[in-house]
């Protein structure tokens, strides 16, 4: 009776299920006692067995390899990891380093560093699946958390929706450890753990990876109030002065761990980062943008391929690239089913596996999709509202969607039950007019990051 939970710190530099990363620091605290920077760590002959087994699983053959990667190699005996580029004129040990840049310049290209990529998040994966059986024979009933981090980078090999997934398999949870004091980033880089969670039955927990401010506390509980999260976690230094205690206080009571409810999605773009890591930030804009307008879950290659499509009324593309061909097929069914698409500033969709272009394809219902343009990034936020937002409200409204504000204002809500969970972010207060889960309107007054429940 005396463990509340377990938390499993398996790997990472702070016990993430994660590879060692720059973010530890430890060369610069104790420089030549530890080596750590960001990068694949790969490079031992175990991984290079583990790969080229892996790779002889998926293709069988090595002429089937060949032909998909454009190589020459002789055997599955020979496979080589692919080429990374490395800035060569910086010791790689006791200072910070980027993990280098894989190749995605060719069709053929991208598709070897995507099976490298997959490949190299499968085996922490895995890892981490065999830690958490483990723990749950070890412990039992006691609920288990896999403590995970970061933002998802490929060389983390974190995939947040099989980390989410295995946990639920043996009854445990996942404790993502990487908020700050801006609530439109910690819901951005949370999202994908507290969606896959929540679809696949497994509890969540915050925590910050750092300081957090006093308006940052107002941020952090509206985060965990409004995905379900439940727990949070606080470092002393977090809240232990008074307007911080009196932040917490005042909106801890809406940390129930109640599940909210969400109608909409938003496909979360994987692939089309792993191949474009340059765009990470501009798309990490957009969906913040996207969550002004409405709250939403992530939809990602694994969630979609397990259903969780099948559970919305509407799903919102809102970064174009590269996906793989069988998310797009799913997503092409769902529209064929009635959901709802909306597309905003996609030039092109396109399938790894063959460069087939798959919008005009997807968008080819006016009924039931609509593809609006410029792209979200590309607009001040005073020109959002009139050229994207309104007209996405109009069409989801009309079908049915609930769209409680619909605005970029910073004012965030949250459906829960009968309850909507309100946060005003804007820097000031803010009055507005908003449509309750029961249809009624009803205009409120928030002050700067005040917490509500209506």
């Amino acid at each position: 009776g005396l463990l509340e939970s377990v938390l499993l710190g398996i790997s990472g530099d702070f016990g993430e299920a994660i590879y060692s990363v720059w973010h530890g620091n430890w060369p610069t605290q104790t420089a030549g006692t530890y080596h750590a920077h960001a990068g694949y760590w790969c490079a031992d002959p175990f991984a290079l067995a583990d790969y080229r087994r892996a790779m002889r699983r998926k293709y069988k053959t090595i002429q089937a390899l060949n032909a998909r990667w454009q190589t020459d190699f002789a055997g599955f005996d020979s496979l080589d990891l692919p080429p990374l580029a490395v800035d060569r004129d910086r010791c790689r040990l006791d200072f910070y380093t980027n993990e280098g840049t894989l190749p995605a310049a060719t069709p053929a290209q991208r598709r070897r560093t995507v099976d490298f990529v997959d490949w190299y998040r499968d085996s922490m994966s895995r890892y981490a699946a065999f830690w958490m059986a483990a723990a749950r024979r070890a412990f039992g009933d006691i609920p288990v958390y896999l403590c995970t981090g970061g933002e998802a980078q490929p060389c983390h090999g974190s995939e947040f929706a099989a980390q989410s997934k295995l946990c639920a398999a043996v009854g445990g949870g996942v404790r993502i450890t990487n908020e700050d004091s801006n609530y439109e980033k910690n819901f951005v880089i949370t999202n994908w753990v507290a969606s896959a969670c929540a679809f696949y039955g497994a509890p969540f927990t915050f925590e910050p990876a750092g300081g957090v401010t006093e308006r940052g506390v107002a941020c952090r509980v509206y985060n965990a109030a409004a995905t379900g999260a439940a727990g949070m976690h606080f470092y002393a230094s977090n809240v232990a002065t008074p307007r911080r205690a009196a932040a917490l206080g005042h909106a801890v009571g809406l940390l129930t761990g109640a599940p909210v409810e969400r109608s909409v999605a938003l496909l979360y773009p994987d692939t089309a980062m792993l191949l474009q890591p340059e765009k990470r930030p501009a798309m990490y804009a957009s969906f913040e943008a996207m969550r002004d307008f409405a709250d939403y879950a992530y939809a990602d290659d694994r969630t979609i391929a397990d259903g969780i499509l099948q559970g919305m009324q509407a799903l919102i593309v809102p970064v174009g690239g590269y996906y793989r061909r069988a998310t797009l097929a799913r997503i092409a069914r769902f529209v064929q089913a009635g959901g709802l698409l909306i597309g905003i500033g996609l030039d092109r969709l396109t399938a790894l596996e063959d460069d087939g272009e798959w919008a005009d394809r997807l968008f080819a219902d006016p009924r039931r999709t609509l593809r609006l343009s410029p792209a979200l990034e590309d607009l001040p936020d005073e020109q959002v509202n009139e050229q994207l937002f309104a007209p996405l409200a109009a069409f989801l409204t009309a079908r049915g969607v609930y769209v409680p504000d619909g605005r970029r204002d910073r004012l965030y809500t949250a459906r829960r039950g009968d309850d909507l969970l309100v946060f005003n972010y804007a820097g000031a207060p803010v009055t507005r007019t908003l449509t309750l889960p029961n249809g009624a309107k009803t205009t409120l007054t928030l002050a700067d990051a005040e917490v509500r429940r209506l």
